[in-house]
Parts: C-alpha cells; sequence; structure tokens
C-alpha cells in the first residue's frame, strides 16, 4: 500500500491538487513511462477500490495528505511492482462488487459508480466497502453471507487501530 501511495503522490505533487482520470492514467504511462496504460488503468482502479483516490464527476482527489508521504526526490516504483490489491484474502468490496456485476449483468465501471454515488450521498460518511453493500441491496443482490465477512473485517480494523 505504500508504494501505491507514493505512486499517486508522484503523479499528484507532479500535477496540481485535482486531476481528471485520463490525466492520472496519462501521466503514468506517458509523462513517467512507468506502466503501459493498460496497467495504469488497473493502477487507477486498485486506488479507488483501496479508496486512495476519489473519483467525483471524472475530477480525481486523493483520500490521504500527498504531501505527507515520505517520497525520494528519484522515486521509481520497482520494477516487479504488483499493483493488484495486496490483501491475500479477496476483500469484502471485491466479492460485493463482483456479485452485483455477475448478478445484475453490469460491468465493474458501472458498477463503481453506483457505490461512488452512494458513497456521495452520504458525503464520504461511510466506507466504500458500505456503500457496496448498500448498492447491492438496494439492486436485490443476496449478499447476508458477506455482511458477517465484512463485519470480520471492520472489527479487525479497529483492533490494529488501537
Amino acid at each position: 500500500m505504500d508504494e501505491l501511495k507514493k505512486i499517486i503522490a508522484k503523479v499528484f505533487l507532479r500535477k496540481r491538487r485535482q486531476i481528471t482520470r485520463s490525466e492520472f492514467i496519462f501521466a503514468l504511462s506517458y509523462d513517467l513511462r512507468w506502466f503501459s496504460k493498460k496497467e495504469a488503468e488497473k493502477i487507477f482502479e486498485v486506488s479507488v477500490r483501496e479508496n486512495l483516490l476519489e473519483d467525483k464527476e471524472g475530477v480525481l482527489r486523493t483520500k490521504f495528505d500527498f504531501y505527507r508521504v515520505d517520497l525520494p526526490h528519484d522515486f521509481k516504483p520497482e520494477p516487479d511492482f504488483d499493483f493488484k490489491s495486496k490483501s491475500k484474502e479477496e476483500k469484502s468490496l471485491d466479492v460485493i462488487l463482483k456479485r452485483i456485476m455477475k448478478e445484475k449483468k453490469i460491468d465493474e465501471k458501472e458498477a463503481m459508480a453506483e457505490i461512488n454515488k452512494t458513497q456521495e450521498d452520504f458525503q464520504g460518511l461511510i466506507s466504500m466497502e458500505v456503500s457496496a453493500l448498500l448498492v447491492a441491496r438496494d439492486m436485490g443482490v443476496d449478499i447476508d453471507d458477506v455482511l458477517e465477512r465484512y463485519h470480520k473485517e471492520l472489527v479487525e480494523k479497529r483492533l490494529k487501530s488501537i
């Protein structure tokens, strides 16, 4: 996660406080030449899913203070950087997202747009996971088994912060 934060911070420090999705992808693939366009798109998706980036009406903002990221002047991501989600087990958000996509036959972009919209409706006061649970429930997607799993993740997260 730290490496991903550094990558995001580098882009925002080079650009400005707010950029578009295409500017973000362009910066990673063409300006910095760190990743292919396809890899840069995946980094964008993972960054949103990991709640590091927020996409509001096409404008990206970081969900962390990128000025505070310890970033060496000559920073470059490791050549073997794995830009997929770092958790070994699939996270609740991923499970819910896949279930919404499968049961409602919609693509990831459309499902994430609904999840982001719900989070915006709550003015960012709920997590992406809670937003996804609400969207799934509203769409009639069965998520009862995920609720217990999410509760466990939430408790573990809370215990780590104590």
